[in-house]
């Protein structure tokens, strides 16, 4: 567990990083796969979904999530406690606080910790520089997948 308790900074720094890039990595990737008129075209809008399935959804995932990975469910079950929040309703303080301020407090407070834990010999090694090109690649080939449909029907 040691080694691995070392690379948690790096894994969080890494991820931070590839959704701070978005905007950088996607859009050359994007026009090396596609031509022209495919970038064109406007998408018809998304068919409406009703209450019901809105709140069934994180319901199920949650069900699902404790199934298949339990470790991931104080993660995956706040997405869907925050999911359930929004779309009941019945708490609107609550979820104006939780979308507005609290969410900016808990972001600065884990990039705190996460930059508290991480120190300059840990965090300049082999080790984590593997994990950002490995990131970085999974994260091209993540892409480029989407756009080629792999593995869809």
């Amino acid at each position: 567990m040691n080694g691995t308790r070392n690379l948690i900074g790096p894994i969080a720094i890494a991820a931070y990083s590839y959704m701070a890039l978005v905007p950088v990595i996607q859009p050359p990737i994007i026009r090396l796969l596609t031509t022209k008129e495919e970038r064109l075209i406007k998408m018809g809008a998304p068919r409406m979904v009703n209450k019901t399935e809105k709140i069934m959804f994180p319901i199920v995932g949650l069900i699902l999530t404790t199934f298949i990975s339990p470790t991931a469910l104080p993660l995956l079950g706040m997405l869907f406690f925050g999911n359930i929040i929004k779309e009941s309703g019945v708490v609107k303080r609550l979820q104006n606080t939780a979308s507005n301020p609290l969410i900016d407090i808990v972001t600065i407070v884990l990039g705190l910790t996460v930059g508290a834990s991480t120190q300059a010999s840990v965090f300049l090694t082999a080790s984590s520089i593997k994990i950002f090109a490995l990131g970085a690649a999974s994260f091209c080939v993540a892409t480029a997948g989407g756009l080629l449909r792999v593995g869809c029907a």
